[in-house]
């Protein structure tokens, strides 16, 4: 039996979610302005048709999905689109529905407040304030959005059920996405070397300094990322495992307490820091 194709270890997410920015351009401020300085298209005023506070609850919830999905995925080709490994699938997907749920509720409580907000900028905003700038309710309910499907991975033979082209377009169409497929493996894979590097550069930096000082969380990213990456890495590149091994075996042995309390063993992580990032210079 031969090695597992890519479109055999992983899936293609494809995430698309969405807010209100709540903000308006003042074209009649920015004319005031610019005509007082003798200007020209030389500034932009936005105004913020509600307070920062209303959308700060899904803002952060946004940005929680989205880091979420990032650590746990791979880049791809297309804008918005992920690679998943297979053994993710079922834990990813039961989380986005989760994640949907939340957000869902929220941006139902944001719509059903939005008339009292309005009437709070009213106030707040004052002479600045133009009930023209505000969207319906039901418009507004349409800016919130949070989707995502699981897609596979095509592959390149499925160019030979096109009709009407002849065989040396089907080639080249077919040589073009696999050099594509080419290029996204490696971009994903080298993201995971670049994170790798990312938190060891991180600890070596703090540590290689006996007065430098650090939060817990330094050695538990690192603890993170070196759990995450047998998951992650669906090529199954064999030097990426030797360096997570590496690191795990190195830099996770002690605990950020025993780090500051000791510094034989404070020496001893950043000396093994300092090694595995030499080691990976021809990666990143």
């Amino acid at each position: 039996m031969g090695e597992k194709k890519l479109n055999e270890r992983a899936l293609l997410l494809r995430l698309s979610i969405g807010q209100w920015t709540a903000r308006k351009q003042d074209k009649k401020i920015k004319a005031e302005v610019e005509q007082q300085y003798n200007a020209t298209d030389a500034i932009s005023v936005h105004k913020a048709l509600i307070a920062k506070s209303a959308l700060e609850t899904i803002s952060k919830k946004v940005t929680q999905v989205r880091d979420y999905v990032y650590t746990h995925t791979l880049p791809w080709v297309d804008e918005g689109v992920r690679l998943v490994p297979a053994v993710d699938i079922l834990s990813l997907s039961q989380t986005l529905r989760e994640e949907k749920q939340e957000c869902e509720k929220l941006f139902e409580e944001f719509v059903a407040n939005y008339p009292a907000m309005i009437e709070t900028a009213r106030a707040s905003l004052n002479g600045l304030f133009n009930e023209a700038d505000y969207p319906n309710p039901a418009k507004v309910a349409r800016k919130f959005y949070m989707e995502f499907t699981f897609e596979p991975i095509p592959e390149s033979a499925g160019f030979v059920s096109l009709q009407g082209f002849i065989q040396n377009e089907l080639d080249d169409m077919s040589q073009n996405y696999e050099d594509r497929v080419r290029t996204a493996t490696a971009a994903a894979m080298k993201d995971l070397y670049m994170r790798l590097h990312k938190v060891i550069s991180a600890a070596h930096e703090r540590l290689i300094d006996p007065d430098n000082k650090f939060k817990d969380s330094l050695v538990s990213n690192i603890v993170e990322l070196v759990n995450l990456l047998p998951r992650l890495n669906v090529t199954g590149d064999e030097e990426l495992e030797r360096l997570r091994r590496e690191a795990e075996e190195k830099l996770t042995k002690y605990d950020a307490q025993s780090l500051r309390d000791y510094p034989m063993m404070r020496k001893e992580v950043a000396d093994g820091a300092a090694d595995l990032l030499k080691k990976m210079e021809g990666y990143v």
